[in-house]
């Protein structure tokens, strides 16, 4: 199985290698990602200005990383459509500090990353932890292995968006997971 594996917190944070040490133990991984922080850039796109994109050391053995100078969605779309052009099987936006829940996802940068995948019929995952300072991302970085587990196994594919938002615990302290889900809903005359 073939991840990319971007966020909106930059390429040097420590939730994106955190992610990405399990991630490469499902798949093989890609991280492009902006080369600095750019939270609250939601699903917006470079149009006026060119982007560099420059490959950087990867801070986990055997994996490619690139540092982008766009937003969250130009490093997935860049990726996507002209790095490993349908290459990807799974795209992974996270782990990003702080949740990403109610009207929080309209800017988030991770979750308009992850749309990227969506919109190119790949499934997606926004990880984010309900944290910002001491962040234990274990539980997170876990989850999202297990979830990409599941779409490597056909369990979870299709059109798939996933919005995973976890607390700041440990693996151990997790007790469990909720599932909400937002349904279509079909107005007939």
């Amino acid at each position: 199985m073939h991840i990319l594996l971007t966020n909106d917190d930059g390429i040097g944070a420590p939730g994106l290698w955190a992610v990405a040490e399990e991630l490469a133990k499902v798949g093989d991984l890609v991280v492009a990602a902006p080369g600095e922080e750019r939270s609250g850039a939601g699903t917006s796109i470079s149009l006026r200005k060119p982007i560099w994109v420059q490959e950087v050391a990867p801070q986990v053995d055997g994996v490619k990383a690139f540092s982008v100078s766009g937003t969250p969605a130009d490093s997935a779309i860049i990726a996507i459509s002209c790095l490993f052009p349908g290459q990807f099987d799974l795209v992974v936006s996270g782990i990003n500090r702080g949740s990403n829940l109610g009207h929080d996802v309209y800017v988030s940068g991770t979750v308009g990353a992850a749309m990227q995948g969506y919109l190119h019929n790949i499934p997606s995952l926004a990880v984010s932890m309900y944290a910002y300072v001491d962040i234990d991302y274990r539980s997170a970085a876990r989850m999202a292995a297990l979830l990409a587990e599941k779409v490597g196994e056909g369990v979870l594919d299709g059109p798939l968006f996933l919005n995973v938002n976890a607390p700041n615990l440990s693996p151990r302290q997790v007790a469990g997971v909720e599932i909400s889900m937002a349904r279509r809903i079909t107005v007939r005359d």
